[in-house]
């Protein structure tokens, strides 16, 4: 399957997509809007080794969403 028709390419290049039970196509051909979102979300994404390795749970210390 050629990912970059229903990803956009920055988006492919920072993360592993996994399409199961067609989930991509549907959600790309039923819900552009909501897809375009998504996407949205991923590209502002900035989520360190470091904000993993830091104690303290569910308590985020940095904001791991990049202003736009």
């Amino acid at each position: 399957m050629e990912l970059d028709r229903y990803i956009d390419k920055d988006i492919i290049a920072r993360f592993e997509f996994y399409n199961c039970g067609h989930a991509l196509e549907i959600l790309y051909d039923a819900f552009p809007l909501e897809w375009e979102e998504l996407q949205e979300c991923l590209r502002r994404l900035r989520l360190t080794l470091a904000d993993l390795r830091t104690a303290g749970g569910n308590e985020w210390r940095r904001n791991i969403w990049r202003a736009v």
